[in-house]
């Protein structure tokens, strides 16, 4: 048996230095078949792509790199280190003899790769097909940033989808465009990919429309009295609760402090969000904070919420019938949210129940202001509407662009 066992281990560890010589110098990771939702609406099992084949069913293939950058957020030159990048490789559709990017195409494969100090990251695929990139940090996505003439060739052909948190586009190795490399590099030129900057390369900039979300649960563990999710993902009971707030602002530091207690003021836990505007529109200056707090299961629970810096001033609720209890105040408001009420996001209240996804439902119900549940949630993506159906609204500071 031991002499069985050995043997096995061996072999195992035979295949995996096979494994570890042909991904040399790739920093992609392998993974078994992974399931993805794309355009809010679609989940896919995609098995992880292998680039170091040169043929795929008689067909040659031509392995390529995709150079893409995480930062802080729009204007900010601060990088995002260990986030995650996906690419999705999908064949192109030539059955009209012309290219077209659809979600019919059939999927080949995928890898992620995570961003270095720098933020930045060569994410592998292959050329002469189609890829989905899109990229997130701490499960968190990032969307496309709207400068793109200032990171991509005037005129690069790209699509954007799921608020400009996806990236669609065919890789092609195109050699210097307007004086730079990129943002797609041949196997050959892989490490020029990874020692370019910012300043003298082409790349898929990736930003938070705010401040990276956080939630610090007090109890992490499921069905005790201070547990943040009273039951697990996979329960029928399963619930998850956010708040919306509409804020006018052209501030990207604006931080919403959520803190939710119980009917003896003990602590359940913390959630910190920012405002974020719609991607896909030029009016920046209106935004949304989607703010998670604890479900109430048998009492009520209280939320306070702080927003810093200090520059913001309340200015109406947004709710209408069957309000929850709010104080509202400058830079502050408390909401009391009983159990049994049938709130909802005439309310500015958004909850989602008895499915695994419940929480990105609820974060993106509550972000297009309007809720989709079960099947429906696959059959059209969420737009983003920073101020349809809010619980309140506060301007933050916002002051005239400079100009010239």
């Amino acid at each position: 048996m031991l002499l069985v066992w050995a043997v096995c281990a061996l072999t195992i560890a035979a295949s995996y230095q096979r494994l570890d010589a042909i991904n040399e110098g790739n920093s992609f990771q392998r993974h078994k078949k992974a399931f993805f939702i794309i355009d809010d609406r679609i989940n896919k099992s995609i098995p992880p792509l292998d680039i170091s084949q040169t043929e795929v069913d008689g067909v040659h293939i031509f392995p390529c790199f995709i150079r893409v950058g995480a930062f802080k957020n729009q204007n900010s030159s601060e990088s995002i280190s260990n986030a995650t990048v996906t690419v999705l490789t999908r064949k192109m559709n030539d059955s009209n003899d012309y290219a077209y990017y659809g979600y019919g195409n059939q999927y080949v494969g995928f890898t992620t790769t995570m961003t270095g100090a720098n933020g930045m990251a060569c994410a592998p695929t292959l050329c002469f097909h189609e890829a989905l990139i899109f990229v997130a940090k701490d499960g968190e996505r990032m969307t496309l940033a709207s400068n793109e003439t200032e990171f991509l060739p005037k005129g690069y052909f790209y699509i954007a989808q799921t608020r400009n948190e996806e990236v669609a586009f065919a890789p092609r190795y195109m050699g210097t465009m307007y004086g730079k490399r990129g943002p797609v590099y041949r196997t050959m030129n892989k490490q020029e990919c990874e020692n370019s900057l910012t300043s003298n390369s082409w790349y898929f900039r990736f930003v938070f429309l705010s401040i990276q979300e956080q939630l610090f649960a007090v109890e992490r563990n499921y069905r005790l009295n201070m547990s943040w999710y009273h039951d697990s993902p996979k329960s029928p009971s399963f619930g998850v609760c956010f708040l919306k707030v509409t804020v006018y602002t052209n501030q990207n530091n604006i931080v919403f402090n959520a803190t939710s207690y119980d009917r003896l003021n003990r602590t359940y836990g913390y959630f910190i969000s920012g405002p974020k505007a719609d991607p896909t529109s030029t009016d920046t200056n209106v935004r949304a904070a989607c703010i998670e707090y604890r479900c109430p299961v048998n009492e009520a629970v209280l939320v306070n919420v702080n927003i810093s810096p200090n520059i913001c001033q309340y200015r109406e609720s947004g709710t209408t019938t069957n309000v929850p209890k709010i104080n509202l105040k400058e830079n502050a408001f408390q909401v009391l949210i009983e159990p049994g009420n049938l709130y909802g996001p005439a309310n500015g209240v958004y909850v989602v129940r008895g499915i695994e996804t419940a929480r990105t439902m609820a974060q993106k119900s509550c972000l297009a202001g309007f809720i989709l549940a079960g099947s429906s949630f696959y059959e059209g993506g969420f737009p983003s509407n920073p101020s349809k159906q809010q619980l309140a609204t506060y301007s933050c500071g916002v002051t005239p662009p400079i100009i010239g």
